[in-house]
């Protein structure tokens, strides 16, 4: 007999595109402000953000928490799309929508499941405590709020050897016994995004145009969604006049505004960004490239998330590689300015430097003017796109975009 206790992923399915994209910026972000980076190695704390703030995962869900188990088991999800109309940092209408969550009560049974973790060990099922992941940073995350653990990776049903409880009762007796735990709505389990740090990291993620027919019947106002579409508990309306940094994207791309006929644009699929290779890091294809055109601008379709301009009006675009004058190449992200609905300017950010050998192998050789920072996992995603660029570069849907010739 199973116990019918399965993951996200399970019950739900694999997204690919998606899923890279939700793990991407979950790494990313708790780099920025876990206490211990290199806790990041591992794989249930990545997970653990996109489990608790609305994607799948392949842990099973747990908390060490009777009360808020019995929250959950009381209540039922919901969502549903709202839409406000508010107005970029130039007073241009925009549509956003967004997901509002909520848990509801219902009438009927309930039911609260307990686990063993001497089981779980016994079944070679790792459970892993989110207490352990401490922030540098003010607040308090959701997993804390929850008392959260999670347990897995976990393929199928959990076994139910596991489960040395099951109760069963009415939901208005879990909702109860929720709240004289101090759990009576989703706000004790769900705190905003001026409390929980991701959650205000997550919200700082550029919009997306919804590519839609019948515009014309809108007065020409755009639908725009978040990067990731992020369940929201607190149902809160947006400023109505958006600050410059927040981005509107409609497509635009760098090629349109390039001048400098030294530069070359080459489209690129966004997943060079949010994928991940532990190759080496040798690109014969990419450096031919490169050493034939010096100066070169990989660029994504969508604008990124860097951790380093948070507050500010730029984003990522792809990447900026070029050839020195001493033969060595060098690359970082090409960033660009993108307030409200308008791609206004790009550049580079501060870069590392490596020498090419003729198999196409790249080493690092630190040179003056070089990107001081000292978080290499930064410069390492860089590498790590180029080699997911290598693979797909002779594909057919890679597009080359030439700079407009000098007027």
């Amino acid at each position: 007999m199973t116990s019918g206790l399965r993951t996200s992923i399970d019950r739900r399915g694999c997204i690919p595109p998606v899923m890279l994209k939700w793990s991407h910026y979950a790494e990313f972000m708790l780099r920025q402000i876990a206490k211990d980076p290199s806790a990041l190695d591992r794989l249930e704390f990545v997970q653990a953000i996109l489990q608790h703030y609305g994607w799948r995962s392949f842990y099973l869900d747990l908390s060490a928490s009777p009360a808020v188990s019995a929250y959950f088991a009381g209540h039922r999800w919901t969502s549903r799309r709202q839409i406000q109309m508010v107005e970029d940092c130039f007073e241009d209408p925009v549509l956003a929508v967004r997901e509002m969550a909520s848990y509801e009560p219902f009438e009927g049974d309930g039911h609260l499941y307990v686990i063993s973790k001497a089981a779980l060990s016994e079944a070679r099922i790792a459970v892993h405590d989110l207490s352990q992941l401490s922030l540098w940073i003010g607040g308090q995350p959701r997993y804390a709020f929850q008392n959260a653990w999670l347990a897995g990776p976990l393929q199928g049903d959990l076994p139910s050897s596991c489960i040395i409880g099951h109760i069963s009762a009415p939901a208005a007796v879990f909702r109860e016994f929720a709240s004289k735990g101090g759990f009576a709505n989703a706000g004790d389990l769900f705190p905003d995004r001026q409390t929980d740090p991701i959650l205000n990291l997550l919200l700082s993620l550029p919009w997306e145009m919804i590519r839609t027919s019948g515009k014309a019947d809108r007065g020409g106002i755009e639908f725009f969604r978040r990067a990731l579409d992020i369940p929201e508990y607190h149902d809160e309306e947006l400023a109505k006049h958006q600050p410059t940094d927040t981005a509107f994207f409609c497509g635009a791309t760098v090629s349109q505004i390039v001048k400098d006929p030294t530069l070359t644009v080459r489209s690129a699929p966004s997943h060079i960004i949010f994928g991940s290779s532990d190759r080496p890091p040798e690109f014969p294809r990419v450096s031919e490239f490169v050493r034939r055109h010096k100066r070169v601008l990989f660029e994504v379709s969508e604008l990124i998330w860097l951790p380093e301009t948070v507050t500010a009006r730029t984003w990522g675009k792809g990447l900026w590689v070029e050839e020195r004058p001493d033969g060595l190449i060098q690359v970082g992200d090409l960033i660009v300015e993108h307030p409200g609905r308008q791609l206004s300017g790009f550049g580079a950010n501060a870069m590392w430097s490596y020498e090419v050998d003729k198999t196409g192998r790249w080493t690092r050789s630190p040179r003056e003017g070089d990107c001081p920072c000292a978080n290499s996992w930064r410069h390492e995603a860089h590498l790590s796109a180029l080699s997911v660029l290598e693979h797909d570069f002779t594909r057919r849907d890679h597009v080359f975009v030439r700079p407009p010739p000098r007027a």
